[in-house]
């Protein structure tokens, strides 16, 4: 924990209601109510949680073939995809990842960076003066 650094490989999901996490990865799709623990909430919904939880399920059921493992590649359709495609399937937005990172990621990952080196200096001296 805290020792996130700019550059560092970064995953994404779709927490539903449950906060069981749905991400697209070299299995494919994933459901996990646990590994998240040092997550970050970048974008919320504010729909209705079951009415978020059919849309979710819906496009788990509607897109598996475009999310299968071995389609999975680390640069063109990955788990920015799987996150991207749901918001077009909700018609949230349209957004290229480039946008996406750009208005929801970047400021947030700032700040956990920012954060994990004031954890770290702290940790290792004690005292940190601002």
């Amino acid at each position: 924990m805290f020792r996130y650094e700019s550059g560092d490989d970064l995953h994404i999901g779709i927490s539903d209601s449950r906060s069981v996490v749905h991400s697209f990865w070299l299995s494919g799709i994933s459901a996990e109510s646990t590994n998240w623990g040092g997550s970050m909430v970048i974008c919320r919904f504010d729909n209705d949680c079951n009415e978020f939880d059919r849309s979710l399920s819906s496009f788990i059921s509607c897109s598996s073939d475009r999310f299968l493992g071995q389609l999975y590649e680390d640069t063109r359709w990955n788990c920015f995809d799987f996150v991207i495609e749901f918001m077009r399937f909700t018609n949230y937005r349209n957004f290229t990842k480039i946008a996406f990172v750009s208005e929801f990621m970047q400021k947030a990952l700032n700040n956990a960076i920012r954060y994990s080196i004031l954890v770290r200096k702290v940790m290792e001296g004690g005292v940190f003066l601002l």
